[in-house]
């Protein structure tokens, strides 16, 4: 290292974390990328930053210069006292100094190049264990600073809740579930959940004695953001969100609250909540946000699943239900036909159980997803149901072809990161099965507009029913010129567009934010 400022000098002492931010540029399109880390000092050389695979972490593989930022209240917490494993964490960037320099706002800012990086391999990429060590990281820094931020509750249980899930019997585990006594009483819980789209039902055939079977994926934008609250009322009161919207949450609410018989009132607050009926997945959304708020406010220990059950989603297509618990690209395995009583229906009208997931898997973060609402008459429940009635059984031929082109294309690009060949599979579901009819009745000009986005990306598709139309690219800028150009053919060809947004995939699903009343 140059110069006299040492680590040492700076208060860096050996095995001890301390809260930092990360600054890389954005190899791949110009700009920078900023995240929260840990950074902790083996020895007084050198100093590593201890991080999950995600973007900084490409950008560093790619371009091995950064520079980390110290708060000038940063916290240290010894980290060898907490867990001694955490010293041998895969996802480890070594970094040697070049230069340390004060910079303005308070910070210490430490430019440097990479020495070395313990590169994941293959098949460890996503190893729950990996998710946990950066988590718990981001956690012992949270726990540091609990008297000085009034927040520490409600992100320790989002810090407690992934942890418990990817690596329940490991020590990161053991050390964040410890009794929430300290607390008080919750009081409030904020549920945020993705949006979703919708690629296809795959058979409803039902030959086999199997139906439905979904594939979708979970976007990030926009979401549902809801809030429920204890109260003192009975009942339950809604705020928030258009009539429809506020029935439809009442509706929710009670049924939740009979089936795992609360007596308390609570207040939900509609923060944030989709459109209804056009490609979103809103209800099932809403309805899992109250459905996991109301569970957790009341520590009743049902899971996702349950939830579901009790609110009866779930029941044609499984993608919002496995999406709200754990985002990304999802496949489900259908129903027993029989179960279903052998009819054809959607899921306002069908109370069996959600699917299984037969496949999972997170998509690159900058695959990125052009979508356009166009003004169309919406497909309510009734309506829906007329039309499963109406289309269904689906020709046996064209449901065995989409089976082998999502198993043989879409699945496999999806797991291998190969866009062409995932772009390729969703255009082509757009003309089989019951995907088919879907795209049809939405008319000439929708019809136009999806056509063009399909030019001018790597595949495109309607979600659901629509009329949300949508298509792939693999950069932001290539995103921010489809956006653009769509809107100008739109208007060209005299569709009317409500909206014209962009969003990459959530691979995280729903985040359950807890607020406690301090103890007297």
């Amino acid at each position: 290292m140059s110069g006299e400022i040492t680590l040492a000098s700076l208060g860096f002492r050996v095995n001890w974390v301390y809260e930092a931010l990360i600054e890389t540029e954005l190899w791949d399109g110009g700009g920078l990328h900023i995240r929260p880390v840990g950074v902790y000092s083996t020895d007084l050389d050198k100093i590593c930053v201890s991080m999950y695979r995600n973007r900084c972490y490409r950008n560093l593989l790619n371009n091995p210069e950064a520079s980390i930022y110290l708060p000038e209240d940063s916290i240290d917490l010894c980290i060898t006292e907490r867990d001694e494993a955490e010293n041998k964490c895969r996802a480890r960037i070594d970094v040697l100094l070049e230069h340390i320099g004060p910079e303005h706002n308070g910070c210490d800012k430490l430019t440097f190049q990479i020495s070395n990086i313990n590169k994941f391999r293959d098949r460890e990429i996503n190893k729950p264990i990996n998710r946990a060590q950066c988590l718990f990281l981001e956690y012992l820094i949270d726990e540091s600073r609990r008297t000085l931020s009034p927040g520490y509750a409600e992100r320790t249980g989002h810090y407690r809740r992934v942890i418990d899930k990817v690596a329940p019997e490991s020590v990161y585990s053991k050390h964040i579930t410890a009794g929430d006594e300290s607390c008080g009483v919750m009081h409030e819980v904020e549920v945020v959940a993705p949006s979703r789209l919708h690629f296809g039902l795959i058979d409803l055939n039902g030959s086999l004695g199997r139906v439905d079977g979904s594939a979708g994926v979970s976007i990030s934008s926009p979401f549902t953001d809801i809030v429920v609250k204890r109260t003192d009322k009975s009942g339950v009161s809604i705020k928030g969100g258009a009539g429809y919207d506020r029935k439809r949450a009442s509706g929710f609410a009670k049924k939740l609250s009979s089936a795992l018989h609360i007596e308390e009132g609570v207040d939900i607050h509609l923060k944030s909540i989709l459109p209804p009926h056009v490609g979103l997945g809103s209800t099932t959304s809403m309805g899992m946000c109250i459905g996991a708020g109301i569970n957790a406010l009341f520590s009743c220990g049902v899971d996702n699943g349950g939830v579901a059950r009790i609110l009866g989603r779930g029941g044609t297509s499984g993608v919002g239900v496995a999406g709200f618990d754990a985002g990304g690209f999802i496949v489900d395995g259908g129903h027993d036909f029989r179960r279903k009583g052998g009819c054809f229906l959607p899921s306002d009208y069908s109370d069996i159980e959600p699917p299984q997931v037969v496949s999972r898997c997170c998509l690159p973060p900058n695959w990125f997803f052009v979508c356009a609402l166009p003004k169309h008459p919406r497909m309510c429940a009734e309506r829906e149901m007329d039309f499963f009635r109406e289309k269904c059984p689906i020709d046996y031929g064209e449901t065995n072809l989409l089976s082998r082109i999502i198993l043989l294309k879409l699945i496999p690009s999806a797991m291998e990161g190969d866009i062409k060949t995932f772009g390729e599979a969703i255009t082509q579901m757009q003309d089989i099965g019951f995907k088919r009819y879907e795209v049809e009745r939405l008319g000439n000009g929708i019809h136009e507009l999806m056509d063009y986005m399909t030019r001018k990306s790597w595949g495109a598709g309607v979600s659901s029913f629509g009329p949300l139309v949508f298509g792939i690219v693999d950069t932001y800028m290539d995103a921010l010129i489809l956006k653009e150009k769509t809107a100008r053919v739109a208007e060209d060809i005299g569709i009317e567009v409500e909206k014209i947004f962009i969003s990459n995939t959530d691979n995280e699903g729903a985040k359950i934010l807890r607020r406690h009343q301090d103890n007297k």
